[in-house]
């Protein structure tokens, strides 16, 4: 800018201003209002220093003005106290801004304010930083932070320093960004926004507050900040959750959920729900394939108060050992071939809420480690990151395994079964709580109708189900109830809608030639009958028989052991 500009620009302005020398705060030029602030004719000051005139404004006080470093809040003008010309002091207010971008000048300019108006400031500056409540205001244009007070500091964990300029997004976990921002539209429009429960981070795990927010606005009533004052409710959310649950887990002990009333699963109904009480307590559920471990991980998590963050759940035998990493913990663009872009990964995804990861004994080595770190202080990194990242889940891993079989064999580390064993939950199978079978069928039928009309099940019916051992458990009751929906056409059940092998159970006349009646004679009998069926396919069968594969090659190991039948003894490579 040219000399005559400088000069031209600085009459121009309001206050008291001043063209100094960054370096020593010397004066090179000075408009005519200073003389109303300092009592001197203008050209008397040429060539002194700024300092002399300001108490305690030094040449680094000044520097850090300008860099916006000399108050915890950057929009907050310097404050320092004028000498008069004839004696006496004065409040005044200093804004400092560069005058070009290639020369050491800087602008000041001086505002005088009045004692009482400063006071007034300090005290409203001392409540704020007082207040218990965590306070935060942004610009409405940019959404910047530009006030933190210390409550909000313990609140956020995040300095004050640190916060500032920061988009008021830092604050939000990512899915909550959106009602953040419809909020501040409501209150706008309405001026007022009542008392919120909402989701927010701190030092990037997800806490529960209450949260009001306000306006900030200048004296043509136009809007210039948005403000919150928030205070954490974790503790007391917890509370009540936990009140309600303890009042189900009664009621559930006493009745039972629907369809499954018997003592069996009133027994680990409850102890699900105790485990829900806990948000972070890991939970290991054990048991057959199909008995429903998954619909028990969901319940404690709907019974948490994790309910309303995320549920994902992954199956540990359904990926390559080489990707299950990756998608557990993400990756970085560049870790490995074809990782063009970065991703998260689930417990990325799943922080605040529940992972659920069935089948944990077919989860590598390499991740067992990776895994049981990340359990011990929940940091984790992406596959080829260097950068820690945190997330807050609760895991519930579940296995129709034998584990500690696992450990001894080496496949499992044992310090990670044993952190995984926390809060152990064995489910019963189906076989074990045959007394239960006629309300789970009729709870499965309600499901499955999709708006046909209501389905009874007879007594020769509820009769027959309950005599068949279900090898497949939960998954093979509900394929059943579904076959024979279909084979009835929307008209009533009958007994030959069921699949041979549960009639074959419940008439022993129609049991295989060699007489066999006992429970494994007939599981056995009829999976050999459905290998068939499948020409030899495992995989085919295993789906056919509502089981996982693995646990279709154990039953065949197992019975390998002793003299086989025709379908089990064949030498042929079983197909995939």
């Amino acid at each position: 800018m040219a000399t005559r500009d400088l000069r031209t620009y600085l009459e121009k302005l309001p206050d008291a201003t001043f063209l100094v020398d960054a370096h020593d705060l010397r004066i090179l030029d000075t408009n005519v209002r200073t003389g109303t602030i300092f009592g001197y004719p203008a050209e008397t000051l040429l060539s002194r220093s700024l300092s002399e005139l300001l108490i305690g404004g030094t040449p680094e006080l000044v520097g850090r003005a300008l860099e916006g470093q000399h108050d915890p809040h950057p929009d907050t003008p310097l404050r320092l106290s004028v000498r008069w010309h004839g004696g006496g002091e004065a409040p005044v207010d200093l804004r400092v801004t560069r005058a070009t971008d290639d020369e050491p000048l800087l602008v000041v300019a001086v505002r005088r304010v009045s004692e009482a108006a400063r006071i007034a400031e300090r005290e409203l500056v001392t409540i704020v930083c007082a207040a218990p409540g965590a306070i935060v205001t942004w610009n409405l244009s940019d959404r910047r932070i530009v006030s933190f007070n210390p409550a909000a500091e313990r609140l956020y964990g995040m300095r004050t320093e640190d916060a500032l300029g920061q988009s008021v997004d830092v604050l939000v976990p990512a899915t909550a960004c959106e009602e953040l921002l419809l909020a501040e539209k409501r209150i706008v429009e309405s001026g007022d926004l009542p008392m919120r429960e909402v989701s927010r981070l701190r030092s990037g795990l997800e806490i529960a507050v209450e949260e009001r927010l306000f306006l900030i606005k200048d004296v043509g009533q136009h809007v210039l900040r948005v403000g919150s004052m928030s205070q954490e409710v974790t503790e007391l959310q917890g509370l009540r959750r936990a009140t309600e649950i303890l009042s189900d887990t009664e009621k559930s002990a006493a009745d039972g959920p629907k369809g499954e009333t018997g003592t069996a699963m009133s027994h680990v109904y409850a102890l699900a729900d105790t485990a829900a009480l806990d948000p972070h307590v890991t939970v290991l559920l054990l048991g057959e394939t199909g008995v429903g471990k998954s619909r028990l991980a969901r319940r404690i998590h709907a019974r948490s108060t994790r309910a309303r963050r995320p549920f994902l759940e992954i199956n540990c035998a359904s990926f390559d050992a080489n990707l299950v990493e990756s998608e557990l913990f993400g990756h970085e663009r560049g870790a490995f071939t074809g990782a063009s872009h970065p991703k998260r990964g689930l417990v990325e995804a799943a922080a605040g809420g529940t992972l659920f990861l069935d089948e944990i004994g077919e989860l590598p080595l390499a991740v067992q480690s990776k895994l049981l770190s990340f359990l011990d202080d929940r940091n984790f990194r992406r596959v080829g990151g260097v950068v820690n990242l945190r997330a807050d889940l609760r895991l519930i891993a579940a296995t129709n395994a034998d584990l500690e079989a696992l450990v001894a064999a080496g496949t499992f580390r044992s310090d990670l079964y044993y952190r995984l064993r926390v809060m152990p939950v064995h489910v019963p199978p189906l076989r074990d709580r045959s007394s239960e079978i006629p309300e789970m069928a009729a709870a499965i039928l309600e499901e499955l109708r999709r708006g046909a009309k209501d389905v009874k099940l007879t007594r020769e019916l509820t009769r027959a189900l309950a005599r068949y051992g279900w090898p497949g458990n939960l998954r093979e009751l509900r394929n059943a109830l579904e076959r024979a929906l279909i084979l009835a056409r929307g008209g009533p059940i009958a007994l030959e809608h069921l699949p041979p092998e549960v009639l074959a159970a419940a008439d022993p006349r129609k049991v295989g030639t060699d007489g066999d009646t006992r429970l494994a004679g007939v599981e056995r009998r009829h999976i050999e009958r459905v290998l068939a069926s499948a020409g030899g396919n495992r995989t085919v069968a295993a789906e056919m028989l509502g089981i996982s594969r693995s646990t279709l090659n154990r039953k065949i190991v197992e019975w390998s052991q002793s003299p086989s039948r025709a379908a089990l003894a064949s030498e042929r490579p079983p197909k995939v």
